[in-house]
């Protein structure tokens, strides 16, 4: 639902060109001359409030107080869940993700967003501001994870206009040898395997359905597939390196439903439902000993088997981790929430539990091939 904030007067409809940094101009006094100083935006031909320093002869006369925006439209901020129909409505035409939308209308959501971005702007590529517009979730999950990166002292790499050109992975740190993480966010997907969205009843605002967990999986798999592809295609062509670890993070969040075990590890390690030992040798047990049915496969609607064992796989051994979130970035505006982190096993080029120690860590012990777990929080 919409938050308060303060709606202007004025709704304008059209684009309006990105956001300027804030532009400078230099005053000589004699003879007076006019220079404008800014980066990569356009400046707007009205300024407020300009602030005059001086320094000796020279005098700066700031014009504007505008900053990068994530947002390149106009849009009025919004107080009601009606005023947000009706700028969606106005916007209609711009055929703009509805979160990207939202997000720009609600003063605390931009203002979260735009602060990510002046954080993660320089590491970002040229098509990240208009690819936003369309894939909100999967470009602000990247800025996310970006902007936490950066915030453990990762020194991330800025794309020169050959990375822009022959498409590198959307994050890369430099290490020992450059770690590529490219980024994706799952989305509902269509026809028989749809993930249905979850609608709260408009009296009690609460919704009663059953978890489509097979259908979660089915939409993980997907883009993981889509993402080895990928990697396939750039290792192939050069842009990535034999020897460089390769990190697909990939965010769950916009299929709204809750987990009780992680459906990531579910689909890469062919984990399945939680069981109990009651009996053994005929005598029933004190204490049920729990454990998880292997589960290889999930059917689509057609019969269709979708495999669950991405991880098990010697071939995905150039996937040297998956980091993983289950919520949506813009619910992390209230509290830092945590990041999990799959290691590979097979791994051709395995990374170190060092290298994200600040992140939840799943990894298989090489001995009992047990799934253990390292959490920075419970780290004395």
């Amino acid at each position: 639902s919409a938050t308060s904030t303060t709606a202007p007067d004025h709704v304008p409809t059209k684009k309006t060109g990105d956001l300027p940094r804030s532009p400078v101009i230099i005053l000589h006094e004699k003879p007076i001359m006019f220079v404008f100083r800014y980066l990569h935006t356009p400046i707007y031909p009205s300024c407020e409030n300009p602030l005059i320093l001086s320094t000796g002869v020279v005098k700066f006369v700031i014009l504007s107080t505008y900053m990068s925006s994530l947002f390149p439209y106009n849009v009025p901020f919004c107080e009601t869940e009606d005023e947000l129909n009706i700028v969606k409505e106005q916007f209609k035409e711009h055929q703009l993700d509805e979160y990207f939308l939202v997000s720009a209308a609600i003063k605390e959501r931009k203002d979260f967003f735009d602060n990510l971005f002046k954080t993660y702007e320089p590491y970002a590529d040229n098509g990240f501001l208009k690819d936003a517009q369309i894939q909100f979730h999967q470009r602000s999950w990247e800025m996310y994870l970006g902007a936490i990166l950066l915030r453990n002292n990762k020194r991330l790499l800025q794309p020169t206009k050959h990375d822009n050109k022959i498409g590198t992975a959307d994050i890369r740190i430099s290490s020992k040898k450059v770690i590529h993480i490219e980024c994706v966010a799952t989305n509902h997907g269509d026809k028989n395997d749809k993930v249905p969205k979850l609608i709260p009843d408009p009296i009690t605002n609460i919704v009663l359905r059953d978890v489509p967990s097979e259908k979660i999986l089915i939409r993980i798999a997907n883009s993981l597939d889509k993402k080895f592809k990928q990697y396939e295609d750039r290792l192939k062509k050069g842009v990535v390196k034999d020897d460089e670890p390769y990190v697909i993070a990939i965010s769950v969040g916009k299929l709204d439903y809750l987990e009780e075990f992680p459906r990531v590890i579910q689909a890469t390690l062919a984990v399945g439902h939680l069981q109990l030992k009651m009996y053994e040798n005929g005598i029933r047990l004190d204490k049920p000993i729990p454990s998880r049915q292997f589960r290889p496969t999930v059917f689509k609607e057609n019969g269709q088997p979708v495999d669950m064992q991405f991880f098990l796989r010697p071939e995905h051994c150039g996937i040297s981790a998956i980091i993983f979130t289950n919520d949506l970035v813009l619910n992390y505006q209230e509290q830092e929430k945590e990041l999990f982190i799959l290691h590979n096993h097979l791994a051709k080029n395995p990374i170190s539990l060092s290298e994200f120690n600040f992140l939840v860590q799943y990894h298989k012990d090489t001995l009992s091939d047990e799934l253990l777990t390292t959490n920075p929080n419970l780290t004395p």
